[in-house]
């Protein structure tokens, strides 16, 4: 297991330690990914290269389905692969998502990057801009 993977689980553990829960990775068949989404309340989509992660996990036909009526985390690459764009300082300007949610991203967000967030505001089509600073979070409830 990735270092960052056992990383996140001790996270989670020391900060819900009431809870029980059942962790597990996301397998690179698809057939199977598919099944442990089906079988899981929540989906954790964790950071690491944006094109990667949305290179496998756009093989998953009807994804924005398959997460309906659960509970979907991102962690910056993981939030920009939910979105319809986002801008990435590790991949060098605005990258397309899956288009889960209809919204633009930027996470590890600082004031520095006021024109990359002006910038992403004024790509294509106006859709709701959200800044993530380090160690931040935002909730958005979707009734698709």
């Amino acid at each position: 297991m990735a270092l960052s993977v056992k990383r996140e689980i001790k996270h989670f553990r020391q900060s819900n330690p009431n809870k029980n829960v059942e962790f597990t990775i996301a397998n690179k068949n698809t057939v199977t990914l598919i099944r442990q989404i089906k079988n899981s309340d929540v989906v954790y989509l964790l950071g690491g290269s944006p094109s990667l992660l949305k290179k496998e996990m756009g093989k998953v036909k009807n994804l924005k389905k398959l997460f309906n009526k659960k509970v979907v985390v991102g962690s910056s690459a993981g939030a920009y692969i939910l979105s319809k764009y986002y801008f990435s300082k590790s991949e060098g300007g605005i990258g397309k998502g899956l288009n889960i949610l209809p919204i633009k991203t930027i996470a590890h967000y600082d004031k520095k990057f006021k024109k990359e967030l002006q910038n992403l505001k004024d790509y294509k089509e106006k859709v709701k801009t959200y800044t993530i600073a380090e160690t931040k979070y935002i909730v958005i409830h979707s009734s698709d």
